[in-house]
């Protein structure tokens, strides 16, 4: 956990959402005493491995809500056990004005004001357009056929399959038919990490360094950074 003084820098930043990585290293549990001091971490360097989801320019994920980092850091720890780690925690701080609105079901003119969309917190008819969206995409991809046979899936089981395509409404301003255009700055999408059985929420974003408020490691030994 975070010393009082980092919660207390943190505690002055009015809306500052926390992303989590993971990071293996060492050869031994005792490696933390061998390494050389200080010992630097890149996040971007070890983001959360998704399949079909590959680093890409400008954008970066982690995993979002309590239960999504319990669940990522426990896959972590299992795969550090087996290769003789050590699994450290990759904390990032954004700041996000406008996340409360993540905590109700999302209108348009929600999203348009905050530039945060949440898949899983979406009114009907914003899920049909963002359904749409990725459809769109799928088919121009995979071809109309593919999209066909994907017109029934649900929203959460597009996203869950092709995580990639959700990263690409981060991609420029998003038109969903609506008067306005947004400007997203990060979305909250579901995906699937091995041997855990339900589905994690990851939160992706762009790549804005006067957003990044802190960037920290879980073992004082290791410095994590952005870049």
């Amino acid at each position: 956990m975070f010393s009082s003084a980092r919660h207390l820098c943190l505690s002055s930043i009015p809306e500052c959402t926390e992303l989590c990585t993971y990071a293996l290293q060492g050869a031994a549990p005792n490696a933390l005493s061998r390494v050389d001091h200080p010992r630097m971490i890149r996040y971007v360097d070890h983001l959360l491995p998704v399949d079909a989801l590959k680093p890409r320019q400008g954008v970066f994920w982690g995993t979002w809500g309590h239960r999504a980092h319990r669940d990522g850091k426990t896959w972590f720890h299992r795969l550090a056990h087996r290769q003789s780690g050590i699994c450290l925690t990759l904390r990032l701080h954004y700041a996000i004005p406008g996340a409360a609105t993540l905590r109700n079901v999302q209108n348009w003119d929600d999203v348009c004001r905050s530039g945060l969309l949440h898949l899983e917190r979406l009114k009907t008819g914003l899920q049909q357009d963002v359904k749409a969206f990725l459809l769109d995409r799928i088919e121009a991809r995979h071809g109309r056929q593919v999209r066909q046979q994907q017109e029934c899936a649900r929203l959460s089981e597009l996203a869950l399959q092709w995580p990639d395509l959700v990263q690409d409404l981060l991609s420029g301003p998003l038109d969903l038919g609506a008067s306005v255009d947004a400007h997203l700055q990060m979305v909250i999408h579901p995906v699937r990490l091995p041997g855990i059985e339900t589905p994690v929420l990851i939160a992706s974003a762009r790549m804005e360094a006067s957003r990044i408020v802190s960037v920290l490691a879980d073992s004082d030994d290791f410095r994590a950074v952005m870049s």
